[in-house]
């Protein structure tokens, strides 16, 4: 076991959740079924699973993100004025 290795044992729902994390490797999460003893039994062959994936690859592998672009705004369409030459009212002396 390397220095600052956690083991995190979790009853919820009836199941246990054990997950085993390194310094520097993402965590190695497992539910089991079981009671307690027979769960901390397990313990040492999750430990050893945890170490020989951490051996390939400390971390998962990072996802690349995707950047949509915003979507254009809908264009509204506004009817067009109709436009009446005005008439004048009074008329032009000069």
């Amino acid at each position: 076991m390397s220095e600052g290795q956690k083991i995190v044992v979790t009853l919820r729902g009836g199941r246990y959740t054990v997950g085993v994390q390194d310094p520097g490797c993402d965590p190695v999460v497992s539910v089991l079924p079981g009671s307690l003893e027979e769960v901390l039994a397990q313990v040492p062959a999750l430990v050893t699973r945890a170490a020989a994936q951490w051996q390939g690859s400390h971390q998962y592998p990072k996802t690349t993100r995707v950047t949509v672009p915003p979507p254009t705004p809908a264009r509204t369409v506004t009817p067009a004025r109709t436009v009446t030459p005005a008439t004048p009212t009074k008329p032009k002396l000069f």
